[in-house]
């Protein structure tokens, strides 16, 4: 049922609810982190494809994603159908984007690194069209759902508990099974198609399980996707927003995708470290994730989200010491960047919507999909970014590709690896705070509410 009011009400959401909408993370942050851990290191280390040519698979689909979400977000603002505004869009990407990942990690046997490169780039367009279809619009249910600000931060904590229960599942579970199967390119085949599966059955449990939930929709905006896209660009405090979230988003790219080689070529703990340091980092998150909605009930939102980003900063910074010390500064530094970690993914998207509704208020127009539609593409650049410069680094400090044999790497190579794997995300992480203080978002951020 849709109530076509800008006007929300306050009551609390029902705990089936709240976990009908956020089991779909348990999908979408597999989707997000398992090609951030896998992907290059797969094309690189078992394909035989130059880590030049591998960073452009991480960033082409992406950019593709980028030019087709604010159509979709529009598309989704306009849809008129019986199962409502968002959930077509939805089940078609569950659909795309389940087949597309399992077959990225499952390659035909092609003859050439060159066709290799085609095939996979090729199934991660399809994947990422997927993602797109279904986090545009389940990104604008956040704001339909309740109008409640801390409702809503209390919605995207539990939300992101299931995203770190997938990163969890992806940092612990799916190399374990890679492990057990020899860690050869059908391991890899195996996981694409447990991925597939997870992201399908989490995803088809969210667009059954909210169909009918009375939503909060307001008139849609009937002017041009261009029209649209200008006044969403020119609403400063969602800039700002975006900026400083789409700078973590680069950090943690980074971070992400040096973690399997910084196991094989720097870490004394080899395989282990990638399901160590993750698994690390994923816990702290998520126990992170329930404490920041408590505190976020008394100080402000973007307050919170700029402590949280200074302790990710002091994270990233020891994570690197740890590599050199001991373990014990190691696993500290994994911690403090999984409490930064999660205030990006908590705040972030608890205040999306309210510079939502700010804006909804000035303009009396609903253009949720359209703002969404920006917002998911830039967070996916962000990630495609980190990625795709993380292997264009490697290529030019003299990083050697194999198809699966043990290489030794120049010592260039292996100064990229410590760069990337803390010195830059911390930077990274750093640059974020100054979008994060501008005069525009002070409007926007909740008023403390007494305890």
């Amino acid at each position: 049922m849709t109530i076509t009011t800008p006007i929300a009400a306050t009551q609390p959401l029902a705990l089936r609810v709240r976990v009908a909408y956020g089991f779909a993370t348990l999908g979408t942050g597999s989707f997000l982190v398992v090609p951030q851990l896998f992907l290059l290191f797969f094309m690189t280390d078992h394909l035989g494809i130059a880590a030049a040519w591998a960073s452009f698979t991480l960033l082409l689909p992406k950019l593709w994603e980028f030019l087709t979400d604010p159509y979709i977000g529009l598309r989704s603002d306009r849809a008129e159908t019986r199962w409502g505004r968002r959930h077509p869009f939805m089940l078609l990407g569950a659909v795309l984007l389940s087949s597309g990942i399992a077959l990225v990690f499952n390659v035909p046997a092609l003859d050439t690194p060159q066709a290799r490169w085609v095939y996979v780039t090729l199934m991660f367009v399809l994947a990422t069209t997927g993602y797109a279809l279904f986090s545009v619009p389940y990104t604008a249910l956040l704001g339909e759902i309740t109008g409640d600000r801390h409702e809503r931060t209390r919605l995207v904590a539990l939300r992101m508990g299931f995203l770190g229960l997938s990163l969890l599942i992806a940092a612990v579970g799916w190399p374990e099974v890679l492990k057990a199967l020899g860690g050869t390119a059908k391991a890899y085949g195996v996981v694409g198609w447990g991925v597939g599966a997870l992201c399908l059955i989490a995803m088809l449990v969210t667009v059954l399980g909210t169909r009918r939930m009375p939503l909060l929709q307001g008139a849609t905006d009937a002017t041009s996707l261009s029209a649209q896209l200008r006044t969403v660009l020119g609403e400063r405090a969602f800039v700002m927003l975006a900026l400083a979230y789409g700078l973590q988003m680069l950090a943690q790219s980074a971070n992400s995708t040096m973690l399997a080689y910084v196991g094989k070529y720097l870490s004394p703990l080899g395989g282990n470290f990638l399901a160590l340091y993750f698994g690390v980092m994923t816990l702290a998150s998520v126990i992170a994730m329930v404490l920041w909605s408590m505190v976020a009930r008394r100080l402000p939102k973007r307050t919170c989200f700029a402590l949280g980003t200074c302790i990710g900063v002091v994270g990233f910074l020891l994570s690197v010491l740890g590599l050199s010390t001991s373990m014990a500064v190691l696993v500290i530094g994994a911690v403090l960047a999984g409490v930064g970690f999660s205030a990006g993914q908590v705040f972030g998207f608890s205040l999306l919507p309210d510079v939502i509704d700010e804006h909804r208020r000035h303009s009396g127009k609903n253009r949720d999909g359209a703002f969404t539609g920006v917002w998911v593409g830039w967070e996916k650049i962000g990630l495609a970014l980190g990625a795709m410069l993380s292997g264009l680094v490697l290529g030019w400090s003299g990083f050697i590709p194999s198809t699966g044999e043990a290489v030794a790497q120049p010592a260039s190579a292996l100064a990229a690896m410590m760069w990337l794997f803390g010195i830059v995300p911390a930077l990274l992480m750093a640059a974020s705070l100054l979008p994060l203080f501008s005069r525009s978002l002070r409007v926007v951020e909740a008023v403390p509410v007494p305890a």
